[in-house]
């Protein structure tokens, strides 16, 4: 007859191990999820600003409205903020704007987002490392169409 505390010590045994294998499980996640973070930030500031910014300026000087805004969140323990996203947005007096939204997701995911008022939005969820700067140019372009369309059609 086996000794009920043995058993018991058993039982015990096993639970710890699967509180111990959560732990480990939820850090790896956490570290993954920080490297995953740290990798859009860096992209966005190396790639995204700096592929949207000039399309910014030039409707700027063109009289238009245009801005590259990157937005953060506060991260725990008195870290830097954590980029998640930058958002593309122009127009003119009228209130339709054009915008593309750059979104980091879960994953190493990013979504591109495109909105100038014809055709809704538009958005495609693809690996960080899949969206070239040729991407972002193109949104931004699509979008600058779909908004002013009708003023570029009657000049082509």
């Amino acid at each position: 007859m086996s000794d009920p505390l043995d058993e018991l010590d058993d039982i015990l045994d096993a639970v710890e191990a699967a509180k111990s294998k959560t732990a480990e499980d939820q850090e790896r996640a956490r570290i993954e999820r920080d490297a995953h973070a740290a990798a859009f930030a860096n992209w966005a500031e190396t790639v995204v600003v700096p592929t949207l910014e000039p399309f910014a300026v030039r409707l700027r000087e063109r009289g238009y409205d245009a801005s590259v805004t990157v937005n953060s969140v506060e991260s725990m323990h008195g870290l830097p903020p954590v980029t998640h996203s930058v958002d593309f947005s122009a127009g003119d007096r009228g209130g339709i704007r054009a915008t593309v939204s750059v979104r980091a997701l879960p994953d190493g995911i990013v979504e591109v987002e495109r909105a100038g008022g014809g055709t809704g939005i538009v958005r495609a969820a693809t690996p960080l490392r899949d969206v070239s700067p040729q991407v972002l140019r193109d949104a931004v372009l699509s979008t600058i169409r779909e908004r002013f369309g009708a003023a570029f059609a009657q000049r082509h």
